[in-house]
């Protein structure tokens, strides 16, 4: 498997404000950090026993393309249904980065959107 394209993606929360929840949500909030799995966690989360055997290397290859395409995160790991995956990495796409690009550019939420699609489709 190899890839011909590489997008990088950067954001500071250094300016003021940005660090703290919105309005609605002082004091009501508790900030878990969640990172993605890695490839050897991602297995472990969804139970594959890689066997050294033609169907185990298969299995293998099949998951780690799902797990190239879907990401390491965890509530996406746990689901077999690739259309509930793909609405929930939207849902954690517009209420993590767009709504905070927006809020620390002044750009309105359609136009980041827009520039994430664009981004998206020049990979």
């Amino acid at each position: 498997m190899s890839f011909a394209r590489t997008a990088y993606a950067s954001y500071s929360s250094s300016r003021a404000g940005l660090s703290t929840p919105p309005h609605e949500l002082r004091g009501r909030a508790v900030n878990i950090e969640v990172f993605p799995l890695s490839f050897p966690e991602y297995l472990r989360f969804r139970e594959i026993n890689v066997t050294r055997t033609p169907q185990g290397l298969a299995r293998l290859r099949s998951e780690a393309e799902r797990y190239v395409k879907m990401g390491g995160f965890p509530e996406v790991t746990l689901s077999d249904d690739d259309t509930l995956s793909i609405s929930i990495i939207s849902s954690y796409c517009r209420d993590i980065v767009t709504l905070d690009l927006a809020q620390a550019t002044g750009y309105e939420i359609d136009e980041i959107e827009l520039l994430g699609k664009y981004m998206l489709q020049a990979l």
